[in-house]
């Protein structure tokens, strides 16, 4: 195993086509192959092509199919889910935490507490709102620095404005190794105003509650199981709330 995380992109490769020559397939099992690439390991269940979320190609599918071997995967979200299966999942959130609709359907002019995408650095009316280069801090402008913060400011929101309902940012991820969406969308300001108090710009906190839960995230080891986490989530209204605030 040791050999094969050395091994990178031409071993990744090489073990893909003789698994699939072979009819054999690899168990989900997540391992470093090197930058950038993953590698599933024990030939047991599937082989998946590196760097694509370990989800084989169609014809890849269609060579594990022929070959007998099962084409499954353990993260739901690289499946078509029908509403109803959705709403099932969704069900035991909207029981303890109720529904609201606020958050559904295209978000209005409200749902924007910096720029409006259309207004932002980086608009296009061919491509709408596309992601700014990263300024070089030598030798950026100010005004380079204000326009990269409003385009991935805005960016954020308009990422969270394909979530319909509230109850999908409480959602706990699958791999059960990050945090619900709701911190995520918190987290962006709690971490400006933590920065902020750090480096003596600002004083007092804004929302000293907020900057404590949204503060630290999780890295991806299988002891920060945080999916089970407690946390008692405020509302997205009052997330949306500091977020304009801040």
């Amino acid at each position: 195993l040791q050999q094969l995380r050395k091994g990178g992109f031409a071993v990744m490769n090489t073990l893909r086509k003789v698994a699939l020559r072979e009819g054999c397939a690899s168990r989900l099992i997540r391992t470093s192959a090197g930058p950038g690439t993953h590698l599933q390991s024990s030939f047991l269940r599937r082989v998946f092509r590196p760097s694509t979320n370990f989800a084989p190609s169609a014809l890849e599918a269609a060579e594990f199919q022929s070959a007998g071997a099962p084409v499954v995967s353990r993260n739901p979200n690289l499946e078509l889910a029908a509403a109803a299966s959705v709403h099932d999942v969704l069900a035991p959130i909207i029981r303890s935490r109720g529904l609201d609709d606020l958050f559904e359907g295209k978000r209005p002019n409200w749902w924007w507490t910096g720029l409006e995408p259309a207004r932002c650095p980086g608009w296009t009316a061919d491509r709408g709102l596309t992601s700014l280069a990263m300024p070089n801090l030598d030798t950026c402008s100010r005004q380079e620095v204000l326009d990269y913060f409003d385009n991935t400011w805005t960016l954020t929101e308009l990422l969270f404005a394909s979530l319909q309902g509230d109850a999908a940012f409480y959602l706990p991820p699958y791999h059960q190794l990050r945090h619900p969406l709701v911190f995520y969308y918190g987290h962006p300001a709690a971490l400006y105003v933590n920065k902020f108090r750090l480096a003596g710009l600002t004083s007092k906190p804004i929302n000293a509650l907020f900057e404590q839960i949204f503060e630290t995230g999780v890295d991806e080891m299988s002891w920060d199981d945080l999916s089970q986490s407690t946390t008692a989530w405020p509302s997205i209204r009052e997330v949306h709330s500091y977020r304009k605030e801040v």
